[in-house]
């Protein structure tokens, strides 16, 4: 029996870190960490010098852990959620370093900086879906200084470059209904419709061809890739429940009517 689940072809490990290193810039050590981003005087007070003595000890996953109590007792500290972004980034863990910008983002609402952060830890999480949103709203800010307007259009240069090379993390449900009559076995419509909760995208020049039962065949070209989906692929009055690889062309493997079919 066929797994339903087919992953896209991997981007090399070198290129997808060379591209993650786009977004975050040289890589700092533990005197310039974050120099970028935290240009301002640090405050003073016990628990920031504790945060950056781990920092300089390179202790970085308890860094994190001490910002995330830091935030705590001190809301206002706009530096601390930088910080705390960056940090949750510099040991790969941008859930992380998510739950502390949506905290600073509490404070902050409008923070253009928080947001473009958070929209380059959900790439390095693989939700590119939510990292378009924000960086497209951000672009469309007329309110977003130059500096800003620079790192945003990179990020979303970045963005483009990883959706077209990479399969993203998240998982999400799919459906694709056709937009014009179902054709007959063995010829392909020319458009479809992927669809959930969040995204309405319209895809053309796409082939997909059924031969009834339970075999489908598919080369989808997607311009938002897709890993792990479920697909609930309408053909007439069947239905058919399988998994989805976006950016390939290769052969999935669906489930109709209970028996697992190799398109």
């Amino acid at each position: 029996m066929s797994h339903p689940h087919k992953k896209a072809g991997a981007l090399p490990a070198f290129l997808l870190l060379a591209l993650l290193g786009s977004l975050t810039g040289a890589l700092f050590n533990a005197n310039n960490l974050f120099a970028s981003e935290v240009s301002e005087s640090i405050p003073v007070d016990h628990d920031w010098n504790v945060i950056n003595a781990s920092i300089a000890q390179k202790k970085f996953s308890l860094a994190e852990k001490q910002i995330g109590n830091y935030i705590k007792f001190h809301p206002k500290n706009h530096r601390a959620y930088i910080l705390g972004a960056r940090i949750a980034r510099k040991i790969h863990q941008p859930e992380r370093g998510i739950a502390i910008l949506d905290k600073g983002i509490d404070q902050y609402p409008d923070d253009k900086t928080f947001l473009r952060l958070k929209a380059e830890l959900l790439m390095e999480q693989g939700n590119m879906s939510s990292s378009r949103k924000i960086l497209g709203r951000l672009s469309k800010d007329p309110t977003l200084s130059h500096e800003e307007k620079e790192k945003v259009s990179e990020d979303r240069k970045t963005l483009e470059v990883l959706v077209l090379s990479a399969p993203p993390l998240e998982t999400f449900d799919q459906n694709i209904n056709f937009q014009e009559p179902i054709p007959p076995p063995f010829q392909s419509p020319s458009t479809y419709e992927l669809e959930n909760s969040e995204d309405h995208i319209h895809i053309q020049n796409i082939d997909i061809g059924y031969a009834g039962g339970s075999s489908i065949g598919t080369g989808i070209t997607a311009e938002t890739p897709l890993l792990k989906d479920t697909v609930h692929f309408q053909a007439g009055t069947n239905l058919y429940v399988g998994s989805a690889s976006g950016q390939t062309g290769g052969i999935e493997s669906y489930l109709f009517a209970g028996v697992d079919g190799q398109g």
